[in-house]
């Protein structure tokens, strides 16, 4: 997933520059034979001059309290060139030096940085860099805006955020940010390969379609906003759970919730349906893939690439289905009949509901939709004759949910 674009010819250039300007510094002046006529001699230096010959020239580092949970996977050295690279990129400077000797600390540090800083959404990744001097490279960013474009996005920005904020409780928890931006997110979005700047959080909220990584960025960068820790996490999806043919590779979020870790995967959670005709419903938001635990991710095919790096999943707590009654534990005929008639009569068009292991949730599908008793809890209900029972279903067994649309 490299974006870096390196200039071998650039970094020979500067090399040369640079041996040119060192022989001169070293052969010029009386203080090579000299010591003693040392005083006065930068008398008339100007202060950028004496910075050129006695500095390295980097990127002053920013405070490594901007380091997110990327940033705490780099080693020392990548986690300087992070900070130094934080600052030039944060101010939006056409070019900037770094401490890397090879290009190598660029590749990681930039990566990092970008996964961590979701609000620097003008840069996407893409740098051109040369040798600068022997400890250090110039970097010549790309950006997607200019300085005067990028106060007018930025206040677009501003103004998705205060909608995401009207949507909060009075007192709103972890959870409560968690859940409002998840949705917000989904409601505010189309999913549109090809969208412009999906890699980054404008095409969420000024654009209004994305891609998952402009999804999962949106998400962090509205809990990063309202005070709750979340990483952008990638990983891949192997062959035959994503919507497309192939391995792919994919993104969603890490959220700590009240001290808890849990995955949100918001691009999953908003999906289209396609019936038995070939038609498409879109269901609006699908809390299928908020707060899930390692376990519940990797049943869905989510693998991230540093898995065994990252902070463990293993609470179900905040699972959307437990906390709104929406689980199914243990089945029986009973039960699920209850279910189904209290939820007849509501005015949204689709019931879902989770079952708490694999044999109820086979259970449940074979007893509603291959024995009838799903058509037979709708007409006992309402009093219909078979002919006016009409509805479609899906029943995912990744996760044990099952959907019923009216």
């Amino acid at each position: 997933m490299k974006q870096h674009k390196r200039t071998s010819a650039l970094k020979r250039v500067a090399q040369g520059v640079l041996g040119l300007l060192v022989t001169a510094t070293l052969l010029t002046g009386p203080l090579a034979h000299n010591p003693s006529g040392m005083a006065g001699f930068f008398d008339d230096w100007k202060p950028e001059d004496l910075l050129r010959i006695f500095s390295d020239g980097a990127e002053k580092p920013a405070d490594e309290s901007v380091g997110g949970l990327a940033y705490s996977l780099l080693d020392e050295d990548a986690q300087r060139t992070y900070l130094e690279m934080y600052t030039g990129i944060s101010t939006m400077k056409d070019e900037f030096s770094v401490h890397d000797k090879t290009g190598e600390l660029i590749e990681l540090a930039l990566y990092a940085l970008l996964r961590d800083h979701p609000e620097l959404w003008w840069h996407d990744g893409i740098s051109t860099y040369q040798q600068a001097r022997a400890t250090t490279q110039l970097i010549k960013p790309t950006y997607n805006a200019t300085l005067e474009e990028q106060p007018l996005i930025e206040a677009a920005i501003d103004a998705a955020y205060e909608e995401y904020l009207a949507r909060l409780p009075e007192v709103a928890g972890d959870y409560d940010k968690l859940k409002a931006a998840y949705e917000y997110v989904i409601e505010s979005s189309d999913y549109v390969l090809g969208a412009p700047n999906n890699q980054n959080v404008q095409s969420v909220f000024v654009g209004h379609q994305s891609v998952c990584a402009g999804y999962s960025k949106a998400v962090q960068y509205l809990l990063h906003r309202s005070g709750v820790w979340c990483a952008y996490i990638e990983g891949i999806i192997p062959d035959g759970y994503g919507a497309f043919e192939g391995e792919e590779r994919h993104s969603w979020n890490l959220v700590r919730i009240d001290g808890n870790y849990v995955h949100v995967d918001a691009t999953w959670g908003d999906p289209t349906y396609t019936n038995e005709v070939g038609q498409t419903q879109d269901v609006g938001v699908v809390y299928d893939f908020l707060c899930l635990s390692d376990e519940q991710i990797k049943r869905c095919g989510h693998f991230a690439d540093q898995d065994g790096l990252l902070p463990a999943c293993t609470s179900e707590y905040y699972d959307y289905y437990r906390l709104n009654q929406l689980l199914i534990e243990p089945y029986d005929d009973e039960r699920m009949l209850d279910f189904l008639w209290a939820r007849v009569d509501s005015p949204s068009p689709v019931v879902s509901f989770k079952l708490a292991d694999d044999a109820s949730f086979e259970q449940a599908r074979v007893r509603l939709f291959e024995q009838g008793m799903a058509d037979y809890a709708i007409v006992a209900h309402a009093g219909l004759t078979d002919t006016n029972v009409v509805y479609s279903y899906a029943a995912d067994p990744t996760l044990r949910i099952i959907r019923l649309f009216w």
